[in-house]
């Protein structure tokens, strides 16, 4: 059964002068997020989009979100254009700030306050562009509106579609997702070969790892790719 869909009221609609670009789970590395930005050469034209998980593992997850508050600021100072997502990281932090549920994995050392908090709490869970959906982990296409399981969104692993008529039935967009690290040949393989859903999050964190260990971005435009190996000292 085909979804009725009408666009959501976090559409972000197509640039004619920049890039539409997208960085997946930073976890804490500061520097290597720097490094990406440089490297992508990130103008005011350009909308850089980001999947969640900005906290939690890495050396500098306090950092990372006032780096990204920051950039939010100047936009509204009619500088850059950012669009952050939220990630089961930060809902693991919103918990643990608002006494909800003491989460063991978070960490307990970056000190965040309540300009961090106010931040995370209003991040969207997903973005809709013209051609594509951006969410940090996936969605339950067996919901009866996907935009309401909001725990799949956060938390849901190793979503892929392999049934391109099940992605036609959801508005024949391709899903661009973070959440779960992935060997970085099969990114570039899926994302050369243009499949339904696009897994971007090659663990950057994680770069004592065999395949893992770099921070992507993903030009939506052109589907060039940015890789930055990790570069925390």
């Amino acid at each position: 059964m085909k979804l009725n869909h009408t666009k959501h009221s976090n559409f972000i609609p197509a640039i004619t002068n920049g890039r539409q670009l997208v960085i997946p789970d930073i976890h804490g590395c500061l520097a290597t997020f720097k490094a990406l930005l440089k490297q992508i050469k990130l103008t005011k034209n350009d909308q850089l989009f980001l999947l969640g998980d900005y906290i939690n593992k890495g050396k500098n997850s306090k950092g990372v979100l006032d780096l990204i508050i920051e950039l939010q600021k100047n936009q509204e100072e009619n500088g850059y254009q950012i669009f952050p997502l939220r990630g089961n990281h930060e809902q693991m932090f919103i918990e643990d700030y608002e006494g909800i549920k003491t989460n063991q994995f978070l960490d307990k050392t970056a000190d965040f306050s309540e300009l961090e908090y106010n931040f995370a709490s209003k991040l969207p869970y997903f973005y809709e562009l013209d051609n594509f959906f951006l969410v940090h982990a996936g969605f339950n296409l067996e919901h009866g509106n996907p935009f309401l399981d909001f725990d799949a969104m956060l938390w849901k692993r190793d979503f892929a579609i392999t049934n391109k008529e099940k992605v036609n039935n959801f508005y024949n967009k391709t899903i661009i997702i973070g959440h779960n690290p992935t060997f970085l040949d099969y990114i570039l393989q899926d994302i050369n070969l243009k499949t339904p859903s696009l897994c971007l999050d090659n663990g950057c964190v994680y770069h004592k790892k065999w395949f893992l260990g770099n921070l992507l971005c993903l030009d939506l435009n052109s589907f060039e790719v940015f890789i930055q190996k990790n570069s925390e000292a």
